[in-house]
């Protein structure tokens, strides 16, 4: 058997922008957990840099601890503007919400790729 295997190393960036193409909601999906992630790891990162535990953070803006561990959970999709409120008061943050255009799309270049080939042994 004298086959000639190739396969072609593809970038991230490439292979992302190609299944965006292949489901055009999966874009905005990921958009919107990037943004759960990011306001969950802000809130932990904060809590922490402020030597708080959860219970001390909860009892600080009068939830419980649970409820602090839910909005440090990427899980979690509804915060509600006030409890972000009461925590950045609570951590001597300052909360700021940002309301923009979404970018235009990238102009994507077509780069070289390395291509492989492998024969049976």
């Amino acid at each position: 058997m004298n086959e000639t295997i190739k396969s072609r190393t593809v970038s991230y960036r490439d292979w992302i922008e190609n299944e965006y193409k292949k489901d055009p909601d999966l874009k905005r999906r990921v958009a919107v957990e990037r943004r759960k992630f990011e306001i969950a790891e802000t809130i932990l990162i904060a809590r922490e840099k402020a030597k708080l535990t959860q219970a001390q953070l909860a009892e600080l803006i009068s939830t419980s601890q649970p409820a602090i561990a839910r909005l440090e959970s990427a899980d979690y999709s509804r915060p509600s503007y006030r409890t972000l409120e009461k925590i950045a008061e609570a951590l001597g943050l300052e909360l700021e919400i940002t309301l923009k255009a979404p970018k235009p799309p990238r102009k994507t270049t077509k780069r070289k790729q390395a291509t492989v080939s492998a024969e049976p042994t």
